[in-house]
């Protein structure tokens, strides 16, 4: 475990990595004024038209982590032009799975609904994450279609779930 610490501790020190201010901070893409429920947007200046998105997903083995770190993984994809959508989810203290996912497709749902607003590409929407962020990646991946992982209790129904690219960084994918 300490290496993985010392490995996001100097990543995070990275020279070039600017402290980007989000255009949309905490906003509440469920609407039950939960703190986990909330999520930030980076629109990069002078985005005018949809731009395709990235939405990253936080690690710290379902117990741990925010989305303050969205941007130490995703500075390059901002400055290349791509919305960055850094997102909070239930942890495992306070949620058992599969309340994890059910967050993230809530968010994937609201970030559709709101797209005029965020200036999101609907047809371009990649989910990127490491640790346990990599593994809710993959499922959203993994799991378009499958009703039972959806939470429709959550947020809004009105926009699929759907995400068309998946990066996971070293996320779990075998719990043999």
């Amino acid at each position: 475990m300490r290496r993985i610490i010392l490995l996001f501790t100097v990543f995070l020190l990275i020279p070039g990595i600017q402290a980007q201010e989000p255009t949309y901070r905490n906003v509440d893409y469920v609407g039950d004024g939960h703190p986990r429920h909330t999520l930030d947007i980076y629109i990069p200046p002078g985005t005018s038209a949809p731009a395709k998105t990235v939405v990253y997903i936080h690690g710290g083995w379902w117990m741990a982590g925010s989305k303050g770190r969205t941007m130490a993984f995703c500075n390059d994809l901002y400055n290349s032009g791509y919305v960055i959508v850094g997102i909070n989810y239930r942890l495992s203290n306070d949620s058992i799975f599969p309340a994890q996912i059910y967050d993230c497709k809530a968010a994937i749902r609201y970030i559709k609904m709101y797209s005029d607003i965020f200036h999101i590409d609907t047809c371009n929407i990649g989910v990127t994450g490491e640790s346990a962020g990599g593994h809710l990646s993959a499922l959203l991946g993994t799991s378009i279609g499958e009703p039972s992982l959806e939470g429709l209790y959550l947020g809004n129904t009105g926009a699929s779930s759907d995400v068309h690219a998946v990066l996971d960084y070293f996320g779990p994918t075998s719990f043999n």
